[in-house]
């Protein structure tokens, strides 16, 4: 004959009624944001107790992405605490994989429409008043200088605005306060002659000639007197 033990039911009775009430919790939970904004998160579980009751073993909450589109996101039962706020941000950062890409923005320089090349001749460079005459006026290969006669009103230049080249290479140049009708120019070692005399003053081309480098090669004659020869004796008859 079985033995009843009244204290066994009641404690197995007593765990019942506590295991349920703590594995019933409610349906639905609220899971509120930093905004001060909510939502109402849904329970889930697999399984369901003696009273065929749910057991609850998460809680799945919609979430709002910044591109307009919702997303859901399984929490675990422990992960909603009473008074906790959750901060959205963080959240579509994490589960909003689309509106986190929406947030970045690309910004594409377009490319510069190409515009059509004149099919003409090129734009010929801007012409300046004359500067010389072309004029040669001294030229010592020796020393290395060439003076060049500056033309009739020629505009007041400044040597740092007259480039001029000879044969291709830059001279250096200077009008001498002593003589303002010549440009007095170091020539360089080695020129050659004929060469392409040109002159630009500030841009713009004011001379362009050919020279021959005669007055380099001049040489001034010398005044010299001739020796006079003897004349020959007369010659005389022998008798």
């Amino acid at each position: 004959m079985k033995k009843y033990h009244p204290h066994l039911a009641f404690l197995l009775t007593a765990f019942l009624v506590v295991g349920c009430s703590q594995q019933a919790p409610e349906d639905t939970l609220a899971m509120s944001y930093t905004d001060g904004s909510s939502v109402t998160c849904t329970a889930y579980g697999d399984r369901k107790d003696l009273n065929n009751q749910l057991i609850v073993s998460g809680y799945n909450c919609p979430l709002a992405c910044p591109d307009g589109s919702t997303v859901s996101f399984d929490m675990a039962h422990d992960g909603l605490p009473s008074g906790q706020k959750f901060s959205k941000e963080e959240l579509q950062a994490k589960y909003c994989t689309a509106g986190a890409a929406a947030t970045l923005i690309v910004s594409i320089t377009p490319a510069p429409t190409p515009t059509e090349t004149p099919s003409g001749p090129a734009p010929a460079p801007a012409v300046a008043a004359p500067l010389l005459t072309g004029q040669v006026t001294t030229c010592d290969l020796y020393s290395r200088y060439i003076n060049f006669r500056l033309a009739e009103g020629a505009p007041v230049v400044s040597g740092d605005e007259v480039v001029l080249t000879m044969g291709g290479t830059p001279l250096k140049c200077t009008v001498p306060p002593s003589n303002k009708t010549i440009l007095s120019c170091l020539l360089p070692a080695g020129i050659d002659f004929p060469a392409q005399v040109s002159i630009a003053i500030g841009g713009s081309v004011a001379d362009q000639f050919s020279y021959n480098g005669e007055e380099c090669y001049y040489v001034e004659p010398t005044n010299t007197n001739a020796p006079t020869s003897q004349p020959a004796p007369t010659p005389t008859s022998t008798p």
